[in-house]
């Protein structure tokens, strides 16, 4: 859903995106919790070229610490996507076209 709500950008699909591969072997961008191997635990996709809002199901992300989604051409809003997101310690926006950013509490 992120690959084509962003506009399908190259720079994902030559790094592993719809590769078949589970998303923790997407390294280097995607790290997960070393305790479940399945759990997403960090995103790091600054300066892919994603352009558009951020879709609500990233919210799915439940138990992700860290996402960098700066350098991008993204807009809109970002506390849908990062509704219930009670782990996260670092959220990286610059350099972006968001409208609003999340209060700390409303991520928290």
């Amino acid at each position: 859903t992120l690959f084509y709500s962003l506009n399908e950008p190259s720079k994902l699909l030559s790094s592993g995106w719809l590769s078949g591969k589970q998303e923790c072997a997407w390294t280097p961008m995607v790290e997960c919790d070393v305790r479940t191997g399945s759990t997403v635990s960090k995103l790091n996709i600054s300066g892919f070229d994603l352009q558009g809002q951020l879709p609500k199901e990233l919210s799915s992300l439940r138990y992700v610490t860290h996402l960098d989604l700066s350098k991008n051409v993204l807009n809109g809003g970002v506390t849908r996507a990062t509704t219930g997101w009670s782990e996260l310690q670092e959220l990286r926006l610059a350099n972006n076209r968001f409208e609003t950013a999340p209060e700390l509490m409303d991520v928290m």
